[in-house]
């Protein structure tokens, strides 16, 4: 199977496992990383535009500070979006926070420089909206996962927001350390499991009994563009692969 193939065939997977949970979930407008088209990516502006254009839920990339804070950045390394170098783990919370997210923002005039889109901690973010949903997307590539875990509950519970989140990872170990408490997607081996039996067995097969799922597939694009079809509310004997 050549490559444009393969890249379909992972589409209509996805598909197959939407329309499963069709029934029971209406699709979500959500804003990934905050909102990346008008402003720097998880930053306080990138939030706001995005629910000023209507997002229903916004999707942030957390890693834990130097002194244990959840803070809001995706890559491994400050160099890659920010005045900055080094690990987010490097600095503390208060360090980050003077770091400029919008440096290398846009194209050459780079707009978003000096304009406060600095890296928020989750706290901050979850108190000044208090009645949007969140999902939360782990990245720290050098945080303990039981660390992580206990200092995600220790926030959301300080903000009320336990009933308006979702976390997410690509590590395995990030969701198998979190607290009881807090929700989450299932990991993403057990998502490529569902996805691998729809693919072989060429068919969703119907639910025989309903329990909350939640699971996320993710596809590349030709152009190198993500794809991220989500899936909600599944039901449990349903083969999504």
């Amino acid at each position: 199977m050549n490559l444009e193939g393969v890249i379909m065939k992972k589409i209509l997977t996805a598909l197959c496992l939407l329309a499963t949970a069709s029934a029971w979930a209406a699709p979500q407008l959500i804003a990934h990383r905050g909102g990346t088209g008008d402003a720097p990516e998880n930053t306080l502006p990138a939030i706001k535009l995005a629910l000023e254009n209507n997002a229903e839920a916004i999707w942030v990339t957390v890693q834990l500070s130097r002194d244990g804070v959840p803070v809001l950045y995706r890559s491994s390394d400050l160099s890659a979006l920010t005045n900055s170098e080094g690990k987010v783990s490097s600095l503390t919370a208060a360090e980050l926070a003077k770091v400029d997210a919008g440096w290398k923002w846009g194209d050459d005039s780079h707009p978003w420089r000096g304009k406060l889109a600095t890296i928020p901690t989750l706290q901050a973010v979850l108190q000044q909206w208090p009645h949007t949903f969140f999902y939360i997307d782990i990245k720290s590539p050098d945080a303990d996962p039981t660390v992580m875990g206990e200092r995600l509950l220790a926030v959301l519970k300080a903000t009320h927001s336990l009933n308006r989140v979702r976390v997410y990872s690509t590590e395995d170990r990030y969701i198998a350390a979190l607290p009881p408490a807090i929700p989450r997607f299932v990991t993403r081996s057990e998502t490529r499991t569902m996805l691998a039996n729809i693919s072989l067995s060429h068919q969703c097969q119907p639910a025989r009994r309903r329990t909350v799922v939640w699971a996320g597939a993710e596809a590349q694009g030709r152009g190198g563009g993500e794809i991220h079809p989500w899936g909600r509310d599944l039901p449990g004997d349903a083969h999504l692969g």
